[in-house]
């Protein structure tokens, strides 16, 4: 089976989502995308850097690379897809994201890259997420 998280920049949560998941599971397969306009803006930069950061906490390396924004293909080809997003921000989902049958969504808000407890977000949301995977690798077999 193959799992699609999404956020907005896959910078941050979709990304320890996929991590993690790759990690726990046994028998399935996760990727991760972004719907966010601009993925290269500042706060995805570090998003990414903290990601990398908080990942890295658990033993969990990750390679520093800019988030790739959803395609359709991306979603047909993924047996579920899991929405990791605030609820402010699902307005920006794609028709095909909303549309899917596939899809199920889970609110968690973004860390915010011009806050000074920027990292304790990041961290909070990997805990949150964390949890998320581990009842979803569960299910999943």
């Amino acid at each position: 089976m193959e799992v699609l998280f999404i956020c907005k920049y896959n910078a941050g949560r979709s990304r320890m989502a996929e991590l993690l998941f790759n990690k726990l599971s046994k028998k399935n397969s996760a990727k991760s995308a972004g719907i966010g306009k601009n993925p290269r803006s500042p706060g995805a930069d570090k998003g990414v850097r903290g990601t990398m950061k908080v990942m890295g906490e658990l033993g969990i390396r990750m390679k520093y690379k800019l988030g790739r924004p959803v395609t359709r293909k991306d979603v047909e080809r993924s047996d579920k897809i899991v929405v990791l997003l605030d609820e402010k921000q699902l307005h920006i989902l794609p028709k095909y994201v909303t549309n899917s049958p596939k899809t199920v969504y889970y609110g968690i808000t973004d860390s915010d890259a011009r806050s000074k407890d920027f990292l304790e977000q990041h961290r909070r949301n990997r805990d949150l997420i964390k949890k998320l995977v581990l009842k979803l690798v569960a299910e999943l077999g």
